[in-house]
């Protein structure tokens, strides 16, 4: 069975991507919008999440196939803060990582290229090594 996810925060970093699923490749990724969902930085984090929020958008790609091990190691990186929800994108059953708390979700906006900028170094040796 194959798999796809809506990415939108720093899984759409190809060294972050690289790291969490090593020797992935024949990915395709396509660039669409989850509605019905809102987007912003978790406090006290470099990364962001997202909560359902009708008349919303969040922006993002779809990534696949993804293997069931790949899956896992998703849920893996992840972690606790998150819960795996499938949702519907492009008419496609999409799978998708929800933070738990919204209470955690600040009202600060969050920005790929800003991440990549100035937090992502910092990251890939605190979070991904550490």
């Amino acid at each position: 069975m194959s798999y796809y996810f809506f990415f939108y925060g720093t899984l759409r970093d190809a060294d972050v991507l690289a790291r969490v699923l090593p020797g992935a490749s024949g990915l395709t990724k396509e660039s669409q919008v989850l509605e019905g969902y809102r987007m912003a930085v978790v406090r006290n984090r470099p990364y962001p999440g997202i909560i359902a929020s009708p008349g919303s958008t969040v922006t993002g790609e779809v990534v696949g196939p993804l293997s069931e091990e790949e899956k896992n190691l998703l849920i893996a990186y992840e972690g606790e803060e998150y819960r795996l929800a499938v949702v519907t994108v492009a008419n496609r059953k999409t799978y998708v990582f929800i933070l738990r708390d919204p209470r955690q979700l600040s009202q600060e906006m969050w920005h790929l290229r800003t991440f990549q900028e100035r937090e992502k170094d910092r990251f890939l040796l605190d979070e991904l090594e550490g």
